[in-house]
């Protein structure tokens, strides 16, 4: 959902050329209040311009699907109100599709839509759209969690196979948080 107008020129400017867009997320802990220009993190995401379609009200929501994770090098002086970088493309390093956590973690998203009847459909969807490890830990990323912090990190680790654990680690916390049900909360020694 893009609403802020100089997201919305962002956006109009992307779909007036090649409808590729980069987003940074503000690194929290180095930014000051009252900055312009806060300091971002250095791997971004990357993607395409599948679907755009404004609200009427100067808001827009868009579908983006998402090809890369680049590497900022430099940010770029410009006269638009938004910012641009120039960055590389990072290349991942593969895990194979019979990689235990692969499976362990197919299982675990099925388990957690067994026990939230309200996520069943969305995750059994994410689930079969998900040809690769590299496919479900992105779906994951994009989808499953809303934590700024864990999203980071799934977006900033090239390897596969420690994705994988990462997105492990973090459905397991949402299964202990169905299980627990709400205001409860487990704690592990």
């Amino acid at each position: 959902h893009i609403f802020e107008p100089r997201y919305v020129e962002l956006l109009q400017d992307a779909l007036a050329g090649d409808r590729a867009l980069a987003m940074a997320a503000i690194d929290s802990d180095l930014a000051r209040e009252g900055d312009p220009n806060p300091p971002v993190h250095p791997v971004l995401g990357a993607g395409i311009i599948v679907a755009a379609r404004p609200t009427g009200d100067g808001r827009w929501n868009i579908i983006l699907k998402g090809t890369d994770r680049l590497r900022l090098v430099e940010e770029l002086p410009v006269d638009t109100p938004y910012r641009q970088v120039r960055a590389e493309r990072l290349i991942e390093t593969p895990a194979p599709l019979d990689h235990p956590a692969y499976e362990r973690l197919r299982q675990m998203v099925a388990g957690l839509a067994m026990q939230a009847p309200d996520a069943e459909k969305a995750l059994t969807l994410l689930l079969s759209q998900a040809s690769s490890p590299s496919a479900l830990t992105d779906l994951l990323g994009a989808h499953a969690t809303s934590d700024a912090q864990v999203r980071q990190r799934l977006l900033s680790c090239v390897d596969v196979a420690e994705r994988l654990e990462l997105c492990c680690d973090a459905v397991g916390r949402l299964l202990l948080e169905v299980a627990d049900g709400p205001g409860e909360t487990r704690y592990a020694n």
